[in-house]
């Protein structure tokens, strides 16, 4: 229905597929699990990420003194009690997430199209592009930065790139960081800051504290490190790393 009609409410949905309000709710909260569409709200999308159906009831019923599965005689009447108020299911109201399901705000439609994900490129320049900002990130880029992320590209399309900038001038070719394996790519500033810090006296370097979960904290990275510091992984959410010259200090647990 989206991918005809494009983006639409979700009543409109409704009325085309015939399908219930709440059949409709777990297609599309199906979908944006799966990146397939999206909204042009995000509090649409966080009442996707909040939103639990109201199961039917499979149970016993709580008001009911009579066992499970219980057939009376024929011809005999049987006395019933009064229902239990306490054990009654606890009520909800039909406008809060959980509750018989309502329309949803804003327009559904796909995620990956060309008014969304732009232009389709050729792989040479989408290589570049993740070259250059693998450069912009990291300052030094080998094999280990694509096993790690994965992009939609081969790492062949993006080390012919990174030679092309290095046949340009504009990066560095050798070996820079113990443990990264494969060539390495480097900006020229990225290897002048390795050289000052490695020819500086880290005795009198400051403290620099960090969260560990924190997306500059590299020592976390998942890299096959010759000599890992013990102490670059600590535990909790509040974990503090303290460094010094880039090495770790003082690790402290939440």
């Amino acid at each position: 229905t989206i991918t005809a009609e494009g983006a639409s409410f979700i009543g409109d949905i409704q009325a085309i597929t015939g399908l219930t309000m709440l059949a409709v709710r777990e297609a599309i909260r199906e979908l944006v699990a799966w990146a397939i569409v999206t909204n042009d709200t995000v509090e649409a999308l966080r009442e996707v990420a909040r939103w639990k159906p109201m199961l039917p009831r499979t149970g016993n019923d709580p008001t009911s003194w009579l066992p499970a599965g219980y057939t009376p005689s024929p011809n005999r009447r049987y006395a019933r009690t009064r229902p239990n108020l306490r054990r009654l299911p606890r009520w909800r109201r039909p406008d809060k997430p959980g509750a018989a399901p309502s329309g949803w705000t804003g327009r559904w439609s796909l995620l990956r199209r060309r008014g969304t994900m732009g232009p389709d490129l050729p792989e040479e320049e989408r290589a570049e592009r993740i070259a250059r900002q693998w450069l912009t990130r990291y300052g030094i880029v080998s094999r280990d930065w694509w096993r790690r992320e994965r992009p939609p590209v081969s790492w062949r399309a993006i080390y012919r790139e990174l030679k092309r900038l290095e046949f340009r001038g504009e990066v560095r070719r050798g070996y820079f960081v113990k443990g990264l394996g494969g060539a390495q790519f480097a900006l020229p500033d990225a290897v002048e800051w390795l050289r000052t810090v490695a020819s500086e006296d880290q005795s009198s370097a400051g403290f620099v504290v960090m969260a560990a979960s924190d997306p500059a904290n590299v020592y976390n990275l998942p890299l096959d490190v010759v000599d890992r510091d013990p102490l670059s992984r600590p535990r909790g959410s509040g974990a503090l790393l303290v460094t010094r010259g880039g090495r770790i200090a003082i690790a402290v647990e939440a």
